[in-house]
């Protein structure tokens, strides 16, 4: 295979395989008048069916939708509950629960709210957003094509999804990654919708969006997903900004569901396997029409969802209520957590009441009949008190502090790091560790971290099959996938033959901890050792290395290794080099050289005379091969005695 500055060129062998795929498609190719034509907005989608639509699924009554919907936000009750309180625990708005009800709180108690819940979460999602993506189709025993059809698979994920990064931060929206990393940490769930977007009047676009996971709701049957349903509440100006006033509907906007305060009203944004529509108020905003191409191998739903965990749906005896399976299910960084952050809260809050109180203790006054009072502060800065022969001022004892309060708040902490991230994630150890204290806590860490990176690259997955199924129907523009692979730059048109021809793609994610590059470093440099290699280079590669492009990387190993060891490459850079640094001397003399090697036969012009006798200059090494003897650095004449011919 080959390649240039805009990526990898097609070989000889794929170019007569793809020829042969045409020819044979030619004869099956129908024509599709069911192609998607683009976006307007997020929800939005225009015409794309004018022929009549069948009813699967729910029959697709705007009545059966909304029905539908609130049987399942039932359902997900308790579910829905839990990822409300999760938010608040990272909004920090904890209120001590011990002051609920007919019990308020004391005048003078203080609130302390830790903010170790928003350090947790913020740190988790920070170190999934960073994490890198690897698309790897795994090359195996396959033949150039095949291995050249998986590398187009690869990129054409890279591309689109790139592409979506950008149409995302254009629309003022975090790119997918944060965002979906954002919801498996908080929400302990994933949801979004992916679908390729084939326009009348322009190239192939992509439509990636995240969608939350409180407000997606999803049905199953037995061959997987059957619907899901993002429900949003808009505004009646933003309904109509979008979707046209009264365009899907007979009477005016404003009057479905009395929206005349504008309270907003629910958004259903609806898909099976084979149609999407808008419901609002009752009625149709955008009737249903077909999503995808009527040639896709595989009818899919658009829209992926699942939960963090390797929890099943588990149904207690004492209840049986599947609400309360469900809300086992998925769950979010404060798993394990949530009484403990309680616990730290108000144990906090009592000291720092303490501490107040202390400030400004109460006072006893002694004296006769204990009637007489005196205003203000007795223990003020510079206060002068007249007081009678045998009364006095005491201040008023305060409880002390139980020394096992320290002692809890060292449990309570230990047990939160447990369930967290170790102080060494967040830099905070004041002593020195050793070597497998710093390995046995970077573990515990990549196990805090598993379930979180196992729900983003399954998210990941799932749109890559989504995408790659919808592309291979045929039905859209090729598309010019730009991006990087191996810290190098691609620009490419990935056909969707291609992308149909290839084998299964795997998609991983790496966290950016410190000690992962050396020890997959270290594990390379051992399985490649001794005259009998444990693995090959390609293995090492594509298996230990993860390197999602091992032809490219090869490609760039045999071009470096070719740069160092050719002499005029060598001189090239040297004169380079003495350019920029204005030195016209020595970049002359360098370019003589370079001119006089080129010139010269093959076999670089002769042997030269053994013991590095006439021609070999001091400081040239006698066999760099190439070059030709009498090559030497321009130097400062200097008089050693030594007469020269």
């Amino acid at each position: 295979m080959t390649s240039n500055g805009n990526g990898p060129e097609r070989s000889q062998e794929a170019e007569a395989f793809m020829r042969a795929m045409m020819r044979i498609e030619a004869g099956s190719a129908r024509d599709n008048p069911y192609l998607p034509e683009g976006f307007v907005g997020l929800l939005s989608l225009p015409s794309m069916l004018p022929a009549p639509v069948p009813q699967p699924g729910l029959g697709l009554s705007p009545s059966a939708i909304t029905e539908e919907i609130k049987k399942a936000r039932d359902l997900r009750q308790s579910l829905r509950t839990r990822m409300e309180e999760d938010y608040t625990r990272y909004l920090l708005e904890w209120k001590d629960s011990r002051w609920s009800g007919e019990l308020s709180q004391p005048i003078g108690q203080s609130t302390y709210i830790s903010s170790e819940p928003r350090t947790f979460a913020d740190r988790l999602v920070a170190i999934l957003s960073s994490a890198k993506m690897n698309p790897r189709v795994p090359f195996g025993g396959n033949s150039g094509v095949r291995r050249e059809f998986g590398q187009a698979k690869e990129r054409f994920l890279i591309g689109v999804l790139r592409e979506n990064d950008q149409r995302l931060l254009a629309n003022m929206m975090p790119k997918l990654q944060p965002s979906l990393s954002f919801f498996i940490g908080v929400r302990g769930w994933y949801a979004g919708r992916a679908i390729l977007i084939k326009r009348p009047d322009g190239p192939t676009t992509v439509d990636i969006s995240p969608f939350d996971p409180l407000h997606t709701y999803y049905g199953q049957d037995g061959d997987g997903l059957a619907w899901v349903c993002h429900v949003t509440r808009r505004k009646t100006k933003d309904i109509e900004n979008e979707f046209g006033p009264g365009s899907f509907i007979e009477t005016p906007l404003r009057t479905v569901a009395g929206l005349d305060a504008d309270p907003g009203v629910d958004v259903y944004d609806y898909y099976d396997r084979e149609i999407n529509c808008v419901v609002a108020g009752g009625e149709w905003l955008k009737p249903p029409e077909y999503h995808s191409p009527s040639t896709l191998k595989r009818k899919m739903v658009p829209c992926f969802v699942g939960p963090v965990g390797a929890s099943p749906l588990i149904l207690r005896d004492d209840s049986g209520s599947p609400s309360e399976g469900i809300a086992a299910q998925g769950e979010s960084v404060y798993a394990g957590l949530r009484h403990l952050y309680d616990i730290l809260n108000q144990t906090l809050s009592d000291r720092l009441t303490l501490v107040r109180r202390s400030l400004r203790p109460g006072s006893v006054y002694e004296n006769r009949g204990g009637r007489k009072q005196i205003k203000g502060d007795p223990f003020g800065e510079g206060q002068n008190l007249s007081i009678d022969l045998g009364e006095k001022f005491t201040a008023l004892e305060l409880q002390s502090m139980v020394k096992d309060t320290d002692l809890l708040l060292a449990q309570i902490m230990g047990e939160i790091q447990r369930r967290s991230f170790s102080h060494i994630s967040y830099g905070g150890v004041d002593f020195p560790l050793s070597g497998y204290a710093i390995n046995s806590l970077s573990q515990g860490n990549e196990l805090t971290l598993h379930h979180f990176l196992v729900a983003l690259t399954s998210a990941y997955s799932q749109v890559g099959v989504i995408l790659c199924n919808q592309y291979a129907s045929g039905a859209y523009q090729p598309i010019k996938a730009m991006g990087q692979a191996n810290r190098t730059y691609f620009m490419a048109e990935i056909d969707h033959r291609m992308v149909s021809q290839s084998d299964d793609m795997l998609i991983e994610f790496t966290p950016k901890l410190p000690k992962d590059e050396p020890g997959a470093y270290a594990m390379a440099q051992i399985a490649r050792e001794g005259p009998r290699p444990l693995l090959s280079d390609r293995t090492i590669l594509d298996e230990i290395l993860k390197i999602q492009d091992v032809d490219a990387e090869e490609q760039l190993k045999l071009e470096q290794m070719g740069d160092r060891m050719a002499p005029p490459v060598l001189l090239m850079e040297l004169i380079k080099v003495y350019q920029q640094r204005g030195d016209m001397e020595k970049a002359t003399f360098y370019m003589q050289e370079l001119q006089a090697m080129l010139l010269q036969p093959m076999g670089g012009g002769g042997n030269p005379a053994p013991g590095g006798g006439e021609g070999q200059q001091q400081g040239v090494p006698p066999n760099m091969p190439g070059i030709r003897p009498q090559l030497r650095r321009p130097e400062a004449k200097v008089d050693r005695g030594v007469t020269r011919g």
